[in-house]
């Protein structure tokens, strides 16, 4: 009988989300823009075969939560990295987010496969 739950390579997804140098009227849309992003991507890697993780997806919970929780999400997320990880796949752009620098730094740490959207190794340490 075949696998009906093969093992997939756990990837998770970094990219920016803080909207960076935008006004507070866009602010919102801009993180929407990037959650969405990410969101595309999930589904092209989950159809590659790939289980990915989405972190810009606490922006739903990070909205609706008490705004001491900044500190709680980079946590959050960087534990999923060391402990659940198998890659990470850098999308467009996240050299200029200081979170995603810090996820990057991490995975070179860790040693596990690091995968960028624009296929270039824009390593900067």
């Amino acid at each position: 009988m075949p696998d009906e739950h093969p093992i997939k390579k756990r990837i998770y997804i970094a990219g920016p989300y803080c909207p960076l140098g935008t006004t507070l009227h866009d602010a919102p849309r801009v993180a929407n823009h990037n959650v969405q992003r990410a969101i595309e991507v999930f589904h092209l890697l989950r159809s590659m075969g790939y289980m990915p993780f989405v972190p810009h997806l606490s922006h739903y919970l990070h909205i609706e939560g008490p705004e001491d929780y900044e500190g709680y999400w980079l946590d959050y997320d960087m534990t999923i990295l060391e402990r659940w990880a198998e890659a990470i796949f850098m999308l467009e752009g996240w050299e200029n987010s200081a979170g995603s620098k810090m996820e990057h730094d991490k995975a070179i740490d860790l040693g596990i496969q690091i995968i960028y959207e624009n296929g270039h190794k824009n390593v900067r340490r």
